[in-house]
């Protein structure tokens, strides 16, 4: 009977909910295209408030609704944590949405409240994911110590997680690298819009882009796992078609990033001629870090992707219920009570979403009179690359790609390496045909010469590293490992500093030196 009443609860709440949030965007849209001289702001914003309200009330009653559906008891630390995080989820989420649709969609707006519209909505993205992390920790002990969420969607099981041993058909892994990739077209649409003041400029780009991408990422893992997952023998075998089973699992987003990006180029620059492709790639590379972000909760769900056995005490800072479906591995099963297998997914999906707002907000801004077009692009390649060189080391090693488990981690040092190469070679060509600086002299010699400092410290550990230590046969963050992070790092440095001497030269030589 509770069940019955549970669920009848539930879809009558979050029904309500939906239609508040619809009749909200509903009315932003109206806002948005209402092109009377005197339009009824007020009137707007208080239907705009009511749907809102709607959707927050609505939406936290209908997740009080799982108690009476599980059966559940909470204590009264769940229901408090339910009860705040969903009507600041609800709220967030809601108001955040409306903020944003009529601050960047309407055009004629009081400065004052477009300020206002701006704080609210910056306010609102963390508050958002802080109480999504809230109100599910209120439901993460419902149904027991060995209780996994599901991770898919079976037409015949119904709802069914790693352990039940059926595979969905609707995979939340794929819903999550999706919504991932939509997510950032619409961000990106976005930015487009305030560079060039016109939407739907990416549609085909990202039509090829993503598919590319998604190509790209399998086939490198399957040239990447030949011998070690089968695949030569599978190919000798006439299964030719097993290179592109993406439905058995098995991408690497390393080379999903260089198909992505590769074919995404040229398809923008075939299809907005006239327009920088440096400047759109430094747009929209960097969003691919929030994508990849969104992407790898699907391996949550998979509980999959994850580093060895730890004490489940050591990571008490994460939400309970990442840790209570980290009690649970898809290659080696349960974990014994009080251990967890490491959540390295949540690790790279906190470095990554850092990664974006580092390269595209603090270079992005902060470092304008240094950077070049095509700089933050390449950041991409470095930041990432040096995200999965600490990452790799750490993972189990059924999720360790090549032979010898050190594929993934190679291709790693190379992005760090190719990247800080490929920034030399933009700076130092752009020099070359410009012949011409806004920095000065003292600026860009200092610059170089703390390149070239942190370089030769770098250098010098490595090599004492490198000297000490003995080659691991498994991949690991051992003595001759870090050794060879830092050698790259440094090399990488010096790539970074030549530029700098040479453009110092020719300032010394041309233009007047600073007093």
């Amino acid at each position: 009977m509770n069940v019955a009443l549970g669920i009848i609860f539930f879809s009558s709440a979050m029904l309500i909910a939906l239609g508040g949030f619809i009749f909200s965007i509903y009315k932003n849209v109206l806002l948005v295209k209402d092109k009377r001289k005197e339009i009824p702001f007020l009137s707007y914003c208080k239907a705009i408030t009511i749907g809102d309200a709607l959707f927050t009330v609505f939406f936290m009653l209908s997740l009080f609704s799982i108690y009476l559906w599980t059966g559940y008891s909470p204590t009264w630390y769940n229901v408090l944590q339910v009860l705040f995080g969903g009507l600041i989820f609800g709220g967030s989420l809601s108001f955040g949405t409306s903020c944003f649709i009529t601050h960047y969609y309407r055009k004629e707006i009081k400065p004052s409240v477009d300020k206002r519209l701006f704080i609210t909505l910056m306010v609102s993205i963390p508050l958002v994911v802080i109480s999504f992390f809230l109100w599910c920790d209120g439901f993460a002990d419902v149904a027991g110590y060995h209780y996994l969420l599901p991770n898919g969607l079976s037409f015949t099981n119904g709802f069914v997680n790693p352990s039940s041993g059926a595979k969905p058909n609707i995979a939340f892994y794929a819903i999550c690298i999706l919504s991932g990739a939509v997510f950032v077209y619409f961000l990106c649409d976005h930015l487009m819009y305030k560079e060039y003041g016109k939407h739907g400029t990416l549609e085909i780009t990202f039509l090829t882009a993503f598919p590319a991408g998604i190509l790209g990422a399998r086939i490198a893992y399957v040239i990447g796992n030949w011998t070690k997952d089968g695949f030569a023998e599978r190919f000798a075998r006439g299964e030719w078609w097993s290179i592109f089973a993406i439905w058995e699992g098995g991408l690497t987003i390393l080379g999903g990033a260089i198909a992505g990006i590769l074919v995404g180029a040229l398809v923008y620059k075939k299809t907005n001629k006239g327009r920088s492709l440096f400047r759109a790639a430094d747009l929209i590379v960097p969003t691919i870090l929030i994508a990849q972000a969104v992407g790898r909760w699907g391996n949550f769900f998979n509980c999959e992707v994850h580093g060895g056995l730890v004490s489940e005490s050591s990571w008490y800072w994460i939400p309970r219920f990442i840790l209570n479906n980290a009690r649970y591995s898809a290659t080696s099963g349960w974990a014994p009570d009080g251990m967890i297998y490491a959540p390295l997914f949540f690790i790279e999906f906190l470095t990554n979403i850092l990664g974006y707002f580092v390269i595209a907000y603090l270079f992005g801004h902060a470092c304008k009179k240094i950077l070049v077009k095509g700089d933050l692009a390449l950041g991409y390649i470095i930041w990432y690359g040096f995200t999965r060189i600490f990452m790799e080391p750490l993972r189990d090693n059924s999720y360790k790609m090549g032979s010898d488990n050190y594929w993934s981690w190679m291709w790693s040092l190379i992005f760090v390496g190719g990247g800080a190469l490929l920034i030399a070679i933009n700076h130092f060509v752009r020099f070359l045909m410009k012949k011409e600086t806004t920095l000065s002299f003292k600026t860009t010699l200092v610059g170089a010469i703390s390149l070239s400092s942190i370089m030769v410290a770098m250098l010098s550990t490595s090599i004492y590293l490198l000297s000490s230590g003995t080659f691991a046969t498994n991949l690991a963050l051992s003595s001759f490992n870090v050794g060879i992070i830092l050698l790259v790092t440094s090399i990488s440095l010096l790539l970074l500093a030549i530029p700098c001497y040479i453009e110092a030269i020719y300032i010394k030589r041309h233009q007047p030196i600073e007093a």
